[in-house]
């Protein structure tokens, strides 16, 4: 109703990334995908990991990224902490039992950038009716300082390897 898409899909598997100049599979495709990869190459690698440790008794976890476009500018607040729509996303995505990490954007790796290599210069607005603001970049993951920007929103879940293992780990022994 509001013109706002909003997709997920898996990003990354035991260490073995998707790539977005691999990412070659259309939306359905990516969806009918045995693990909803929009990279094919990224994909078939991740299952090669999968294998691996199924072989050895071991789990692999991965990174979901979910991505909405045609959110609205403007969406959370800047000094409201309560209303922040990153806090609230970030709340929502660490409520899934075996997440146990988020990120927006670039996320972690802007803490390995200079500032000028991260922050989201912005072009001026579009030619078109909409008049939308335009970014260079969005490695705030849409979102600068809990409100929507007008770029995409972009966020990260990080999935701890599943614990039941087919090699069990050494225990503690109560007696």
């Amino acid at each position: 109703e509001l013109g706002i898409d909003c997709w997920s899909f898996t990003a990354e598997v035991g260490g073995v990334a998707a790539s977005p100049d691999g990412a070659t599979r259309s939306r359905a495709e990516t969806e009918a995908s045995p693990l909803r990869c929009p990279d094919p190459d990224a994909e078939a690698r991740m299952i090669a990991r999968i294998d691996e440790a199924r072989s050895r008794g071991d789990t692999v976890g991965g990174v979901f990224e979910v991505v909405a476009s045609g959110v609205p500018i403007g969406l959370g607040s800047y000094v409201q902490w309560d209303r922040r729509l990153d806090a609230a996303l970030a709340a929502a995505v660490m409520s899934i039992n075996i997440v146990k990490g988020v990120e927006f954007g670039l996320g972690f790796e802007q803490t390995r950038r200079f500032g000028s290599a991260v922050h989201d210069v912005i072009e001026g607005r579009s030619a078109d009716a909409a008049g939308r603001w335009i970014h260079r970049t969005n490695n705030a993951g849409g979102l600068t300082g809990g409100v929507t920007n007008g770029e995409p929103l972009v966020v990260r879940g990080a999935v701890k390897p599943i614990s039941t293992l087919a090699r069990p780990l050494a225990s503690a022994d109560l007696v």
